[in-house]
Parts: structure tokens; sequence; C-alpha cells
């Protein structure tokens, strides 16, 4: 019978699932190397246990040999501070699957990479910053995110809400409240570099949403027709703008027959961030649109006039541009139309900075704390932001 380490031992893999020339198997937690050590034979006769270091073996299982590997043990790992070791193997699925199997007969807890990341911070390994940091880094495709995002991995935002916690401590209050409002001054901008600004394009049957929408991410993902109703499902698509990446949705168009299809598309223009309401210019407009127009939310909206190649029969409509979607007149002005609108005209973030809402509405939280004399809630609301590192439900975001 195999010896079983602690439950505070966690296995996953470091590279992504499937086919690849590299597997990287991770074994954190206490025992780490109790736990690895049974399963890998050094071609030379060392001690593994020298932190850093890279030893060629390999993994052997009841007699067998898995597969060849190399070893790297940390005592501290320099990312998420406890023991680790990486096991570095062939990436197939069948080998890979093997290392995991052997760790887990040896009391290993499977994870993933994220529940890792939020186990780590639950027993004080790292912050729920820096947590948040590494999920992102995952998912960001855009240079201003990953520039956010490299601020908080090297550091420098925990280093900076440590520096305010002991502002607090000593007295010096106008120096926690002004170097806290420094966190949040760009925070919103941060957000939409990490996590990209959705749109949804928004508009009547047949006033040119399918086309716009593939000519602002440059590729036919819609079919475009005359037949009013051709889109019924939600397409997703995106571009990217100077450093940045904006996420585009195409529905079902409103202000038809109010069919399951167009009530959908009324849903889910909720869950994005803005909208960009499209009108066809070349026919008048609809009393039914007008009512529309007049519930929409200025703030979130762009309203564009679309059909700009043809003799304009609109009047009456404060539209933010003209565009044509057939010959591409207009959508580059667009794009930087929606970039403005998603920044809220900002131009850039101020680094180190809060980059999710998490960490801005704990963020808010102790500054609203320092201006009403509650020095306790504000220490309390910032040493949450470091422990927490997802929000109920498990988004972070």
């Amino acid at each position: 019978m195999q010896e079983q380490v602690g439950s505070n031992v966690y296995t996953f893999r470091a590279t992504a699932a499937g086919l690849g020339a590299i597997g990287v198997v991770v074994v954190a937690g206490e025992s780490a190397f109790d736990c690895a050590a049974p399963l890998f034979k050094p071609k030379k006769a060392d001690k593994t246990r020298k932190e850093g270091r890279i030893f060629y073996g390999h993994i052997v299982e009841d007699d067998e040999v898995v597969d060849e590997a190399l070893w790297v043990w940390y005592e501290k790992h320099p990312r998420w501070c406890c023991e680790v070791v990486e096991l570095n193997c062939h990436g197939g699925v069948a080998v890979v699957e093997r290392v995991l199997e052997g760790l887990i007969r040896r009391g290993a807890k499977r994870v993933s990479f994220e529940q890792f990341l939020d186990e780590a911070v639950e027993k004080g390994w790292i912050s729920g910053i820096y947590a948040e940091a590494e999920k992102a880094v995952l998912r960001c495709a855009s240079v201003a995110g990953l520039r956010v995002l490299s601020a908080a991995l090297d550091g420098e935002l925990e280093r900076k809400v440590k520096e305010i916690l002991a502002f607090l401590e000593c007295g010096k209050l106008y120096d926690a409240e002004e170097n806290l409002r420094r966190l949040l001054v760009s925070a919103e901008v941060a957000v939409r570099s990490v996590f990209p600004p959705s749109f949804l394009l928004l508009g009547a049957p047949n006033s040119g949403k399918s086309s716009l929408f593939n000519r602002l991410v440059g590729a036919e993902r819609v079919i475009v027709s005359p037949v009013a109703g051709t889109t019924v499902d939600v397409i997703e698509g995106a571009f990217g703008i100077d450093e940045y990446i904006i996420k585009v949705y195409d529905a079902a168009g409103v202000g038809g027959c109010c069919g399951v299809a167009e009530s959908f598309t009324i849903r889910f223009a909720e869950k994005v961030d803005f909208l960009l309401y499209l009108i066809d210019g070349s026919v008048p407009l609809e009393e039914k649109q007008k009512e529309m127009m007049r519930g929409l939310d200025e703030k979130r909206t762009l309203t564009i006039i679309n059909k700009a190649d043809l003799p304009l029969k609109v009047d009456g409509v404060k539209a933010d541009g003209e565009i044509s979607a057939l010959t591409g007149k207009g959508i580059e002005e667009l794009k930087r139309m929606m970039l403005k609108k998603a920044l809220k005209g900002e131009k850039g973030v101020s680094l180190p900075s809060f980059f999710t809402k998490r960490q801005i509405r704990r963020g808010k939280e102790a500054l609203d704390a320092l201006k009403s004399g509650d020095f306790v809630r504000a220490r309390k609301s910032l040493r949450n932001l470091m422990k927490e590192g997802k929000e109920e439900g498990g988004e972070f975001e």
C-alpha cells in the first residue's frame, strides 16, 4: 500500500490539456516533496531536495517506467509561496494522466489551476490580488491589459495596498487617502483593459447589424440577407484597436413582431456593457423605433445611422455618427467612438491600479470609511481586499 501525505497537497496540469510537446504537472502545498519524490527516479544518484535545480530522470510507477521527466523542487515557490514540485514530462494525454493518478494515489488532491489559486489565498500563501492577476492573465488578450496585470504580478499593487495600511496604522490619514485615490482614479479603465468591454448591436430588422458585425470583426461571421429575421442567435466576435480588445455581439433585430428571438435580444441587452443602436438611414424611422430609442440609456448607448451610401430619409435623430456597413465608410471612426465610449474618455491607466470590480468595491468602501473617520472599517476593507480571491458565485471580474 502506497503511503499517503496530508490533505494539504494539490496537483494540477499547468500546461494546456490535449496534444503538446511538454506537459507540466505541479504538486503544491505541505509535503509536496514527500508526495512527488516516490514517483521520480533521477538518472544520477543525486539528492533532489535542492531548490531550483533541474534534475533529469524518469517517472516510475509500480516498477514501470512511465516517461522521461525533468524535476524541479522549491521549498518556497517564487509565484505561489509554498512548497512546489514541477514535473516536466511529454505532453501526451495518457502520460500526464498517469502522472496525476500516481500523485492522487499518494494523497494529492486534483484541482484546476484556478481552484488551486483559491486554496492558496484561503491558506494565506498568496493574496487575493495576486490570485486575481494570475487568473486574469490566462484570458487577457490586450496589450493594455497585460500591462495592468504585469504591475500586479510584479507585486506593485499589493505593496501599495500594504503601504496604505501602514499609513493608517501610524496615523498618516492624508497619505493613506491620497494613495487610495490614485489606485481608484483609472481603475474603471484598467477593468476595461483586462476584461474587454462588450457592445450589443441593437436595431430593427434589416438595419444592417449583421453587415456591421462582419465589418467590425473583419470576417464573414454572420449571414447577410434582405430577409428580416435571418439572425436569431447571439453571435460573438471581437476586434482590436490600439492596445485594446472590444467584444461585439449580434442578435435578432428588435422593433418587429416581438417574438421569442426579439425578447431574448432585449434581455441580453441588460447583460452587456454598452449598446450600439443602428438605424437604417434609407427609410423613415418607425414609431416603434422612436419609442425604443427613448428608453435607451444614453450613458451606455451609441446611436449610429447606417446606409450612408444611400439617400438619407431619416430626420430628427440625434446620432453619434453615420456609416455604411456595405462600403466600409466610417467604420474606423466608429471603432474609435466605441473605444472612447468604453474608456469613458480616459486615455490610459495610472499604474499600479485596481483591475477587478471586487477590488474597486473594496477600495471605495475603504475610501468612504476614511472620509467618515471610520478607520477600523477602512482597515477591514483593505485587509479583505488582500485576503479575498473571488466573488461569491465564482466570478472574480
